[in-house]
């Protein structure tokens, strides 16, 4: 829960006002979403192991396996709380490890290698 109180002037007087707010959804949504990032760190780390990962870091390879899905930089940066700039600089690094001309063919390229699943 969360309480915010706020003293105001009226008329001369200082008055108080105030407001409460229930976080149980937005911290049921903040565990989801971090269930759903250590699910993802676990799938690429599976796949670092495995090696053959045209020389990606881990972040990179994370942005890959999202890219892969389908995802879009604002849902990539939103998932792993980075900016969208900073999502399109790991995938222009992608493209270029991969020597790829587009992300829809590192996408086409890391499943077919098995990259990501």
């Amino acid at each position: 829960m969360e309480i915010a109180i706020v003293p105001i002037n009226v008329g001369g007087s200082p008055v108080f006002t105030g407001h409460v707010r229930d976080l149980t959804e937005r911290r049921r949504f903040e565990e989801e979403l971090q269930h759903a990032r250590e699910e993802l760190e676990s799938k690429v780390e599976r796949r670092l192991d495995a090696g053959g990962a045209y020389g990606l870091t881990f972040r990179e390879l994370t942005v890959l396996h999202l890219v892969s899905s389908g995802k879009s930089d604002k849902e990539i940066a939103v998932t792993l709380g980075i900016s969208p700039q900073t999502v399109n600089k790991h995938v222009a690094r992608i493209l270029g490890k991969m020597d790829a001309s587009s992300r829809t063919e590192a996408g086409v390229r890391a499943i077919k290698d098995r990259i990501v699943e």
